[in-house]
């Protein structure tokens, strides 16, 4: 080899070297890329199993205010529905499903005491009158006397999150049969004394 050869072979050496160290830098850079890609598919299918447990916490939630005869609406931060019960439904002729959603001040069932419902939701949900060092006791709810407030949080929230209304069973009139009112009822029924 002549001089010129290598003196050209020494300048190749190290441009070979120095792309050798890329293409090294290169390699190591798609195993950090893959490690990532393998995490946040790892992390996306604990999302996914984790929305289904929620969705199912969700549709059984559903079930019991189905089957819940007792006046119970959760309101969110905003004031929404988040859940409206079967007793609600029927104590106020407002389906859940036009409930839910809404806020709370624009539904109008039937005697439902929307206005101070929402006062003592905002009052909470505004945490002045909520010692979250413990559970939080139920309030009255003033101009709605036969429902409590209760302030609900969550494990490691540091504010009301939502507050469930719950009208009290003890002060609601009894429901009656259509068997009943007939009886009550005078001359309807051929077995009342005269």
């Amino acid at each position: 080899m002549g001089p010129d050869a290598t003196e050209g072979a020494d300048e190749l050496d190290p441009a070979a070297a120095e792309l050798q160290a890329l293409v090294e830098e290169m390699q190591r850079a798609e195993r950090v890329l893959d490690e990532a890609a393998a995490e946040a598919a790892r992390l996306n299918d604990e999302v996914r199993q984790r929305v289904a447990q929620v969705d199912a916490l969700h549709d059984l939630l559903d079930q019991v205010l189905g089957w819940c005869d007792t006046v119970l609406l959760v309101v969110g931060p905003d004031l929404r529905v988040q859940a409206w019960s079967h007793g609600a439904e029927e104590a106020y002729g407002t389906p859940a499903a036009q409930a839910v959603g809404r806020s709370l001040s624009s539904l109008r069932g039937r005697d439902l005491p929307a206005a101070a419902l929402a006062a003592a939701a905002r009052r909470l949900l505004a945490g002045d009158e909520v010692d979250l060092t413990g559970a939080p006791p139920p309030v009255e709810v003033e101009g709605a006397e036969d429902f409590t407030a209760h302030p609900a949080r969550g494990a490691r929230s540091e504010r009301v999150d939502a507050v469930v209304l719950v009208r009290s069973a003890g002060r609601r009139p009894p429901a009656r049969s259509r068997r009943h009112q007939a009886l009550s009822q005078p001359g309807e029924d051929a077995r009342q004394p005269a």
